[in-house]
């Protein structure tokens, strides 16, 4: 079968410019569609606080405090007003935190007053509005 260049195809099997059209415009929009929700989601997500419990949540027995530390990984400031902890065989405690305003990329010292002794080695939690941090104590005697 010879092929001449600018001959028009036979009606047999060939694509209509339209369909190609129609299926070109349909991709374009799917990617736009597609682009779009990954950037909005993208850009609410890293607008947030990420705190990150610091290892190491002693509790000195003298005192009868709970000391442990929170970081903000985030890139916008954390409210540290509401946070408590949880303690198995203590029960839930207030704690406070020093700021309770905390910058990105800045940690905040907390401690919580216990009325009980825990274990060494006891489970416990400190809760926040942005997330629950598991931890296991260590009880320094003094």
């Amino acid at each position: 079968m010879i092929i001449i260049v600018g001959e028009k195809m036979n009606s047999k099997g060939g694509v209509p410019p339209i369909v190609t059209v129609l299926i070109v415009i349909a991709f374009l929009i799917g990617a736009a569609i597609i682009a779009w929700f990954l950037v909005s989601t993208t850009s609410t997500a890293s607008k947030r606080p990420l705190l990150v419990l610091e290892p190491g949540v002693y509790y000195e027995s003298s005192s009868g405090t709970l000391y442990f530390v929170l970081r903000n990984d985030g890139t916008v400031a954390a409210n540290l007003n509401s946070v408590s902890v949880v303690i198995g065989g203590v029960g839930e405690v207030s704690a406070s935190c020093n700021p309770t305003s905390l910058s990105p990329g800045t940690s905040a010292k907390c401690s919580a007053s216990l009325g009980t002794s825990p274990n060494d080695g006891a489970e416990g939690t400190v809760h926040t509005e942005y997330g629950d941090f598991k931890f296991v104590v260590d009880v320094l005697q003094g």
